[in-house]
């Protein structure tokens, strides 16, 4: 922990860190290209026993039409230990081992007002919205609202953004996927496909809200929101 209760916050603040020496490093093919666990080695550009060099391509998916293609770019030095085809998951053996630093940031201003190794509260005079449900990681972007979730209106525009939209399924939630949109806010989504995206372990914050607190994020269409998938918190930035 790097703060106490009662400390004065500011954006990008350091809440605290996490201290590693694990020399084994676990990169999440399947998850991060959006493609079947089995499909793993299809993908890969480098194989069992390569020596990888920091930068270099370990992964990719080609969109049709150039559309949707995506890269993973290795942040680290090693050799490729294992590629577990059930996971969908590569393990690299960093060169050198050495110690890595991971840390929380605070997403927005405001004072501590709970703390401990398992969670911080944050009092923040921003808006916030709790979500009725939410999956996945944290994000922060600006809100892209649509009023259709048909192939032609996902476009490059919600690279990036957060798409807010009504009615959207696991099919066009996969379309927003693949072209890097940074989170997802709905009013209807089909239970079961909810379900669906939970056991794939989305990384993407997806979110559902109430009618009536839609209605608010339609006309903040264009600001910055932050998304909390495990927390189900919506804050305006």
């Amino acid at each position: 922990m790097k703060v106490s209760v009662d400390d004065k916050l500011t954006v990008g603040a350091v809440l605290a860190e996490k201290k590693s020496t694990s020399s084994e490093k676990i990169i999440h093919v399947a998850q991060v290209l959006n493609i079947s666990a089995k499909d793993l080695t299809k993908s890969l550009k480098k194989h069992l026993g390569d020596g990888i060099l920091k930068g270099d391509l370990i992964a990719e998916k080609k969109g049709g039409f150039g559309k949707g293609s995506k890269k993973i770019i290795s942040e680290f030095s090693g050799i490729i230990i294992k590629i577990n085809q059930d996971s969908g998951d590569l393990i690299l053996k960093q060169s050198g081992g050495g110690e890595s630093v991971e840390t929380l940031v605070s997403p927005v201003e405001g004072t501590v007002d709970f703390c401990n190794n398992e969670k911080i509260v944050i009092k923040t005079d921003k808006d916030a919205i709790l979500a009725q449900d939410g999956i996945g990681e944290e994000a922060e972007a600006e809100i892209v609202y649509l009023e259709e979730a048909e192939e032609e209106d996902l476009s490059k525009t919600i690279e990036e953004k957060v798409l807010l939209i009504k009615v959207i399924d696991r099919v066009a939630i996969f379309k927003a996927i693949g072209l890097d949109v940074a989170g997802i806010v709905a009013e209807e989504l089909e239970e079961m496909d909810f379900v669906d995206l939970t056991d794939k372990k989305i990384s993407i914050p997806i979110m559902i809200v109430n009618e009536e607190d839609f209605k608010k994020l339609v006309k903040l269409n264009g600001k910055k929101v932050y998304l909390g998938g495990k927390d189900k918190n919506i804050v305006v930035l």
